[in-house]
């Protein structure tokens, strides 16, 4: 299984590349068509079920990804992801806040049919002169949500 990291170069730092099989740096110039594209090529590099690893600034129901934001509005775009990732991991602040949070979520394990796990509150990251430290990666603060490929809430839980 492959470890994908789409990063938002908008976020403070450098990415924690040793952490990620490859990884998309993105920023207001990318569309949300070539960032599904990339992680679509490396799908088939990395053969069997991946997990896309997506670091940026969020709110509730939106992520700063790219060009446009990914949101509810644009979700359509992951659909040719359909079955090809295990996991979606969204390492942004409050995007499962509220209802709108969740609505987009469980709009985007349905149209990819993987998990998508999010959280609630914000979330802290340490940036150091050479990236992100290590303590960083895939660490959550607060309520963390999950939901299943079939776009239906499959839990929470909270890390302090």
């Amino acid at each position: 299984m492959a470890r994908l990291l789409i990063y938002d170069e908008r976020l403070f730092g450098d990415p924690p590349w040793e952490d990620a099989h490859a990884t998309c740096l993105v920023n207001e110039k990318h569309s949300m068509t070539s960032i599904v594209t990339w992680i679509k090529s490396k799908t088939k590099k990395y053969k069997g079920q991946d997990t896309v690893y997506i670091m940026a600034h969020g709110n509730d129901g939106w992520i700063e990804l790219g060009r446009d934001g990914l949101d509810s509005s644009n979700v359509h775009h992951w659909a040719p992801l359909e079955w090809k990732l295990d996991r979606i991991i969204i390492l942004a602040c409050s995007v499962a806040k509220s209802n709108k949070g969740y609505w987009f979520l469980s709009q985007l394990a349905w149209y990819t049919s993987s998990w998508v796990t999010a959280a609630s509150t914000n979330q802290k990251y340490i940036a150091l002169p050479f990236g992100l430290g290590s303590a960083t990666f895939g660490k959550w603060e607060g309520k963390v949500h999950t939901w299943g490929p079939d776009g239906q809430w499959a839990g929470s839980f909270t890390e302090f």
